[in-house]
């Protein structure tokens, strides 16, 4: 802590030069490295970010885990089956058009 700023905050930053750079692509119509730039941004400033959130000093610990907070095998538990549940969300995300896209190929011979 420096002051009343935390590490969490430097994600604060880095997810407003990531938007920045996102935007930068998109006027450059180079929209491959503005959607990996988007995804990479959901991740570091939601997912990631989130889990911070969560940290034992962190008044969520206490919301989502009681007044005693987790112990570090739940929190460890908690994290990964986030991250699990996020990435799967992601691939589903990403396979869906090309599924999607196969079947109407299939369907039109």
């Amino acid at each position: 802590m420096v002051g009343l700023f935390s590490p969490i905050h430097l994600l604060s930053l880095g997810t407003l030069y990531a938007l920045w750079r996102a935007v930068s692509y998109a006027r450059q119509r180079n929209i491959t490295r503005h959607k990996r730039t988007m995804q990479l941004t959901y991740v570091g400033a939601l997912l990631i970010t989130g889990l911070f959130t969560f940290l034992p000093t962190r008044i969520m610990n206490r919301v989502i885990f009681g007044a005693d907070g987790a112990s570090a095998p739940e929190l460890l538990a908690f994290g990964i089956t986030i991250i699990t549940i996020a990435l799967a969300a992601m691939m589903i995300a990403r396979y869906r058009p090309a599924r999607r896209a196969r079947r109407q190929k299939s369907l039109a011979h």
